[in-house]
């Protein structure tokens, strides 16, 4: 936090900023721990569509389910099926990107 010099105004800066799809919001919903299921996802959609470009759609999700894959597996450390569930996910997206991401 800080004050702006000028102003006297306080300014709180939030270091867990993102820029992302509006998916980001459902994302987690959709790992099968939370058992929200895609049910979930469609009523979310009713409201908010699926942002552009749609066919990206189910890569977005995966991409935005790594953080809260990363945390589970520091905090269960001993479960190996969790790093080896992040690493598959992790490895599905370079391979499918191994270029770079291209949007259209």
């Amino acid at each position: 936090m800080a004050t702006n010099a000028i102003t006297g105004d306080p300014l709180v800066f939030d270091p867990a900023t993102i820029w992302a799809h509006n998916e980001i919001e459902v994302a987690n919903m959709t790992i099968a721990r939370y058992r929200m299921g895609r049910a979930w996802t469609r009523e979310y959609h009713k409201n908010f569509p699926i942002s552009a470009p749609a066919e990206d759609y189910e890569d977005r999700l995966r991409l935005y389910t790594i953080h809260s894959d990363l945390c589970r597996s520091s905090l269960q450390s001993n479960v190996r099926t969790h790093r080896e569930t992040l690493i598959v996910k992790i490895q599905e997206l370079v391979d499918k990107y191994s270029e770079g991401y291209q949007p259209n």
